[in-house]
């Protein structure tokens, strides 16, 4: 059995999975949830720290400025909201990738190297870096290229599943796979472009450190691997006002400071040992209380909720807290006040964990005796859903990346197979439940009232499914399945606007 480097990511804290259930928010300051005292000695604290006055607390520089070259869409792709599946699939999946890919497989690899033998070389067994970095290099070129990365940006590990034996085989407990090969990744985490991977770096072990070394970028190569990483991955956009988050196995306060001095923004999970003051430390608090200690332009919240969590910030102040509710045993709810930072960091820590979710139900991949096709089996669907959340984005809203990559197959076959429509006809005249389609019914959309319940609710409710207001309402669309709720004639017709079946009406 070979060795498996136990990863400690796994202790990383999550507040997410602790905060409850929320029904509603409002941002207000806070008012009696935290320690105050006018003693000076209280609010001084060792190394630079102070304590935080909740009602006065300002950031004693201004935020970098964002600063992007475009939003979303690079304007110079050429999509527009006609753009067909594979217009969109070929802006990722190019050209050149599809050369290197043929190159590399096995048999025309085979007689690659019997003509340029003095090529073999440049791939070592030893080296498993070798293996698929050329093909990492050319995947990279669309992913940062073809839409910008956002102000908020989430940096964490992905697994992916690897039982076999393998040296930088890694064990983390807390992800589903468990055991596979470790893969840095970044991606966007704003709401329409979730998932949206801009960056990755495969993690071939300790050994292979060196490989996160900036020459480019003053003072990173004094820092910590796992901070390394993360400068390494933010590399392209440092200076630019971003905003990353990260973990707690990549934060630190030599971190924070460090992103600083690049314009560049930080919020992230922290453990204790990592430089929070031992005042802060050996406080206790109570049920759904927080305090604040700040250095200059770097706050640290310590908060306890089902347990202590630690958060380090250079972007927010301590003046904005978000309302929340609690839902206990038996039905009772309780209102509390949680720190607007802390509900920032979960909103946008999850752009990774959002990629991961969308491949999961799709994942094509294969029992295979050789990591690096997997591996490169990952990043091209990683490809197909960069493709997925480009057409959602900028073509159909609605599509899902089950459709897309199904229009995708089709298309990809009928436009480069020259007899790819008559193969695929003949397929479906010898196999007739293939290409049998549900008959279509004549649907007439309508507008009325909520039928009501048999023996039940006279006068039932739904929630309008445009506005989602947290006011129900009585009128809905008899011709959709499952007769979704719709408040008014307006929201009627923007819910209709792409729905392609029968007339529409109102009763």
């Amino acid at each position: 059995m070979s060795d498996i480097e136990i990863s400690d990511s796994d202790d990383s804290y999550h507040p997410e999975e602790d905060m409850g259930d929320s029904d509603s928010e409002d941002y207000t300051s806070m008012e009696s949830d935290i320690h105050e005292s006018d003693d000076e000695s209280f609010l001084s604290l060792g190394g630079g720290w102070s304590r935080v006055d909740v009602f006065a607390d300002k950031r004693p520089n201004s935020v970098p400025p964002l600063r992007q070259a475009y939003s979303g869409v690079n304007p110079n792709l050429g999509i527009s909201s006609d753009s067909s599946v594979i217009e969109c699939v070929k802006k990722f999946i190019t050209g050149d990738i599809v050369a290197h890919i043929v190159e590399c497989s096995n048999e025309r690899a085979k007689h690659f190297f019997e003509e340029n033998p003095e090529l073999k070389e440049t791939v070592n067994k030893r080296m498993p870096s070798t293996r698929l970095d050329t093909f990492r290099e050319k995947i990279l070129v669309p992913m940062m290229g073809n839409v910008d990365p956002g102000k908020n940006i989430a940096i964490d590990e992905a697994l992916v599943l690897w039982k076999g034996r393998l040296g930088f085989r890694q064990f983390i407990k807390t992800k589903r796979a468990r055991f596979g090969i470790k893969v840095f990744v970044m991606c966007n985490s704003e709401k329409e472009w979730s998932g949206y991977c801009y960056n990755f770096q495969i993690y071939y072990g300790k050994e292979t450190s060196d490989s996160y070394v900036l020459p480019n970028v003053p003072g990173a190569n004094e820092l910590s691997i796992s901070e390394k990483i993360v400068v390494h991955l933010a590399n392209s956009v440092l200076g630019q006002g971003r905003h990353i988050f990260v973990d707690s196995w990549y934060s630190s306060i030599r971190l924070a400071h460090f992103l600083l001095t690049q314009e560049t923004l930080m919020t992230g999970t922290i453990r204790p040992n990592r430089g929070v003051p031992n005042e802060l430390r050996g406080e206790k608090l109570i049920n759904h209380q927080a305090s604040f200690v700040r250095k200059d332009n770097t706050l640290i919240v310590k908060w306890n909720d089902k347990r202590e969590v630690y958060v380090i910030s250079t972007c927010y102040e301590s003046t904005l807290f978000v309302e929340k509710q609690q839902v206990l045993p038996g039905g009772r709810k309780i209102s509390f006040k949680k720190p607007h930072m802390i509900e920032k960091y979960n909103d946008f820590m999850g752009g990774v964990d959002k990629a991961d979710q969308l491949l999961e139900p799709i994942d094509p991949s294969r029992k295979s005796l050789a990591w690096f096709k997997k591996l490169g089996l990952h990043f091209i669907m990683l490809l197909m859903l960069n493709s997925f959340l480009l057409y959602k984005n900028k073509v159909n809203k609605k599509s899902t990346i089950k459709r897309f990559i199904l229009k995708a197959v089709e298309e990809i076959i009928e436009t480069h197979s020259p007899k790819g429509i008559e193969v695929r006809e003949k397929f479906i005249a010898a196999n007739p439940r293939a290409g049998r389609k549900r008959k279509v019914e004549e649907v007439i959309h309508a507008f009325i009232q909520l039928a009501p319940t048999p023996g039940g609710n006279q006068k039932p409710r739904k929630r309008c499914r445009v506005c989602k207001v947290e006011k129900k309402t009585r009128y809905c669309c008899d011709g959709c399945p499952e007769k979704p709720g719709i408040c008014s004639i307006e929201h009627f017709k923007e819910w209709h606007k792409d729905v392609g079946g029968g007339p529409s009406t109102s009763k």
